[in-house]
């Protein structure tokens, strides 16, 4: 499948912090947890599943991640280039909607 962008990130899961890798892809997103983390499970966030997606900041000043609020739960993802990966994923949420 066609990855449009993707970047190392860490998935808050509760106090832990989860290292890996996230893409986005045409109609989702997936988070691929390196193999030495606890929590190991790979997360699939379908585009069609988010509804909404504000920048965050890490220790309440460092402007580096992002929540993506599903009807299930919320993601919260530290990246570099945050404002990037908003815009993208912005971007492919209009995609997916016209």
């Amino acid at each position: 499948m066609y990855v449009r962008y993707e970047g190392l990130a860490n998935l808050s899961q509760g106090f832990e912090g989860v290292g890996g890798t996230l893409y986005l892809m045409a109609d989702h997103l997936r988070f691929e947890p390196h193999r030495i983390n606890i929590q190991g499970q790979t997360e699939e966030i379908p585009l069609k599943d988010i509804l909404e997606i504000n920048k965050a900041e890490s220790l309440g000043f460092i402007p580096n991640s992002f929540i993506l609020k599903t009807h299930l739960r919320d993601y919260k993802f530290v990246v570099k280039k945050r404002n990037y990966w908003v815009d993208a994923i912005r971007e492919a949420l209009t995609s997916q909607q016209n």
